[in-house]
């Protein structure tokens, strides 16, 4: 990495964290790479990604048969004109995936994810997860370890 791009300031790599909404997984499995753009939650106090999906189809499959990822998160700060450069900031992260089971957990990472990405997250809590079954799967990226760089 060049060191002249490195983030190492905790509080930017915090705002990249809760600032942006979505980040994309590299999976593999048997030798063949997927990649995969989700929403996702963070939780600051367990240091963990929360992510949503379909109980079955390719991302699973591939999470089933390896659970490392690799994952990066961008804030694309725009093209920077007469400059013939890109303002940006990646955040890229290596992890393990799990699948929560615990009903309480599932609720608590909805209720992470939906604070994240919804406007009006206390209505949609409302209306979809408290109190109802929760059938979707979801996931947990643990044991994050962290690097970032950026141009602006």
């Amino acid at each position: 990495m060049r060191k002249d791009r490195e983030i190492k300031d905790k509080k930017i790599i915090g705002e990249i964290l809760q600032k942006c909404k979505y980040m994309t997984l590299a999976l593999c499995k048997n030798d063949l790479p997927y990649l995969v753009t989700l929403s996702y939650g963070y939780d600051i106090e367990k240091e963990v990604f929360y992510f949503h999906s379909a109980n079955e189809g390719r991302k699973i499959d591939y999470l089933r048969e390896n659970p490392n990822v690799y994952g990066q998160i961008l804030v694309d700060g725009g093209y920077s004109y007469g400059n013939c450069s890109h303002l940006y900031r990646t955040l890229n992260f290596t992890g393990i995936y799990k699948e929560v089971l615990d009903d309480g957990e599932k609720i608590k990472a909805l209720t992470c994810m939906i604070k994240t990405l919804e406007k009006n997250p206390d209505s949609v809590l409302k209306d979809q997860v408290i109190g109802k079954k929760i059938n979707a799967k979801i996931g947990i990226i643990e044991n994050l370890k962290f690097s970032a760089k950026g141009n602006f």
